[in-house]
């Protein structure tokens, strides 16, 4: 401090007697009071006499604002436990400091509380509602995604095709100097024992453990230049006939192995054609796609209301199909609706079909598709109608950024969600607080901020008594 600063001097002490000096000199308070910190870490009671510390009345509890948001993290997270209070979900500074009362009797509002008496006391806080659905981006951003998307893949696709050169060229040179060495030793050019101190020095075991790194090496050089000769020249590409040579030839003009090749090159043939039937639909379906984009766009630059207009009674027409078909759905449970009347003269009609007099119902698994047929899966009712109007309202957001929509499905799915991210504070409001004052309700086997007051305002004259100055994190509770 002194020398990478510069410091001339410094200072140490107690942080509301230095409150109390700034406020004398405002003419805020006297020059003889009593101070009261409740801080972070603890509370300290001081009197002061004509700017002098009593430091023989002072008194100090161990707690502070740090522990009461602590039992609040505690409690709460007992009591809801989906929300992550010790997390960083809430901020529970804000819970304490905004929600916090001191109850004149903590028993009887305790009493209170538990006979619904205080229910204006309790307060609701919602937490927000995340919409998780992906956004769906417009067709000049989905354009500059996939151009970046492009540009990435062909960067590591250059970053792998320079690594494997590399390689390549230090194989290729590896392999060189060991041929080299070992012409040297078959042609006398270098005697056995000179032989052996290079292979010690370059790490090898011995004369077999050189030659089978060697063979390996060389085996890896010829697989890779095998691979680079029977790769298709990107000018030149190779024909059907060369690719499969043997598939226009008969079978009886072939030996065993040729048999063997041809089958395997009709399989090689077959997954092409395949492979290439797929891309020529992918690329029909893309065609056909954009050729919709592009008349959406003609139709509302021609129209603007009109194409709106048009959305959106499809997307009511859409929201009253499945609005019937609910509620048909719900009335499945009701035994004098029309859904369930058809349903038994569905069993009937079943049952009256059936041959014979024995009863042989699931002797075969078809027999249970009857109830399939009768009960249908509810979990799929206004599905895909559902889908259907959230790609309209989509459709919608991407013309018009900011059109409402009534009852949209991320508005329902929002309000069916939000009473389940909520919580409630009620008694909690008056437990934190209470603890500056009953420390004991946490295990701190110490007096209250209350009893400690009482002890150093006994020992003081009245004038004290009347000139209080608090300061720190809990002046507002106390």
């Amino acid at each position: 401090m002194f020398e990478g600063y510069g410091v001339p001097s410094v200072c140490f002490g107690i942080s509301p007697l230095f409150g109390h000096f700034f406020n004398v000199e405002k003419n805020r308070v006297d020059s003889s009071c009593l101070l009261i910190e409740a801080s972070n870490e603890a509370c300290t009671i001081i009197p002061v006499l004509d700017g002098v510390a009593l430091s023989q009345y002072a008194a100090r509890v161990d707690l502070g604002a740090a522990r009461c948001k602590s039992f609040l993290e505690d409690i709460m997270a007992l009591r809801y436990p989906q929300f992550r209070f010790h997390g960083n979900m809430f901020s529970t500074d804000d819970l304490f400091h905004s929600f916090s009362l001191v109850a004149e009797n903590y028993s009887d509002t305790l009493r209170m509380i538990d006979a619904c008496e205080l229910n204006e006391t309790s307060v609701s806080i919602q937490v927000d509602v995340e919409d998780k659905t992906p956004k769906e981006l417009s067709s000049g951003k989905r354009v500059i995604s996939e151009e970046k998307r492009q540009e990435m893949a062909d960067r590591m696709r250059r970053m792998a095709a320079e690594k494997r050169a590399a390689k390549e060229e230090q194989d290729d040179a590896l392999l060189e100097s060991y041929e080299g060495l070992l012409r040297k030793k078959e042609d006398g050019e270098m005697t056995q024992e000179d032989f052996r101190s290079q292979l010690e020095s370059g790490g090898f075991d011995g004369e077999a453990d050189f030659l089978k790194i060697l063979n390996t090496l060389r085996k890896k050089v010829q697989i890779r230049e095998a691979k680079k000769a029977d790769q298709p020249s990107l000018s030149q590409p190779k024909s059907e006939i060369d690719l499969y040579p043997l598939l226009n030839v008969p079978d009886d003009q072939l030996t065993p192995e040729e048999l063997k090749e041809k089958r395997r090159q009709k399989l090689l043939k077959g997954s092409a054609d395949a492979r290439a039937r797929k891309k020529k639909e992918k690329e029909i379906e893309l065609e056909q796609k954009q050729q919709e984009i592009d008349a959406e766009q003609k139709a509302f630059e021609n129209d603007p209301s009109g194409f709106i207009a048009a959305l959106v009674s499809k997307r009511t027409e859409l929201m009253e199909i499945r609005r019937q078909k609910m509620k048909l759905a719900s009335e499945g449970f009701q035994r004098k609706s029309a859904f369930a009347q058809s349903k038994m003269k569905l069993v009937s009609s079943l049952a009256s079909s059936s041959q014979g007099t024995s009863d042989t119902f699931g002797a075969s698994d078809q027999d249970w598709e009857v109830y399939r047929t009768i009960q249908g899966k509810a979990s799929d009712v206004g599905l895909e109608e559902t889908s259907a109007i959230t790609e309209i309202e989509s459709k919608i957001r991407q013309f018009e950024p900011n059109y409402l929509f009534d009852g949209s499905a991320s508005e329902n799915k929002r309000q069916k969600v939000e009473p389940f991210n909520r919580f409630r504070m009620d008694v909690e409001r008056f437990r934190v607080p209470e603890l500056l004052f009953q420390p004991s309700m946490i295990g701190i086997d110490q007096c209250g901020i209350g009893e400690a007051l009482q002890t150093v305002v006994s020992r003081l004259s009245p004038p004290f008594q009347e000139k209080i100055l608090r300061v720190g994190d809990l002046t507002f509770l106390i």
